[in-house]
């Protein structure tokens, strides 16, 4: 072989080159598109469940992200017929996300019979995400009858579950929650904050 033909570079039709990257670039678009296409129409058939189906899906879907999201579509449906299985879930479910959600969820459903369960759940869960959820739950349904046995949780040593407690109380919107807050001492500055707004709210109900 000579010298020249040692250093001479293969020659690359441009043209051709270039045809095989557009090829793969049209290939991998259509590869996204499709994978888009589907998660849409997943997306959308999904959320156009029945309160039935989303119910057997909390109970036995094995999708993890699928059961928060039927835990939240029950409680955006407020379809009681679900509380069964929600208190179930809030009780046994393994994910603390999905245990969540079931708490708010039956916050939003208006039964107020729902609250000792609640109020056990904050006792006894062993995370401060689901006792929150709880905690903003039961303040949602504005029973007088859970101010006590929630304003005990003041003296919690979480404080994220000392600040939803003052909101909570807040929101209850009655005298004795008043009361209680008025007497509070607060552990920190946001505390001093939250306090601030649920005692202003309860005043002007008041």
């Amino acid at each position: 072989m000579t010298e020249n033909s040692e250093n001479t570079e293969p020659k690359i039709n441009p043209i051709r080159s270039g045809s095989k990257s557009l090829g793969f670039m049209f290939v991998f678009m259509g590869i996204v598109i499709l994978a888009l296409f589907y998660a849409v129409f997943e997306s959308f058939t999904y959320q156009n469940l029945t309160s039935e189906e989303h119910i057997v899906d909390l109970k036995e879907n094995d999708d993890l992200e699928k059961r928060v999201y039927s835990a939240l579509r029950l409680g955006e449906l407020a379809d009681t017929t679900a509380i069964p299985q929600l208190l179930s879930s809030l009780r046994n479910e393994p994910d603390k996300y999905v245990r969540g959600r079931c708490a708010e969820a039956l916050g939003k459903m208006g039964t107020r019979s729902t609250i000792p369960a609640l109020l056990e759940i904050v006792e006894t869960d062993s995370t401060s995400l689901v006792k929150v959820y709880a905690i903003w739950a039961i303040g949602n349904l504005q029973a007088e009858t859970a101010i006590e046995p929630l304003s005990k949780y003041l003296g919690s040593e979480d404080s994220f579950v000392r600040l939803n407690v003052i909101q909570s109380l807040g929101e209850i919107g009655s005298p004795n929650g008043l009361e209680i807050l008025q007497n509070y001492k607060t552990k920190n500055a946001l505390e001093d904050s939250v306090l601030e707004v649920s005692i202003s709210k309860l005043t002007n109900k008041n």
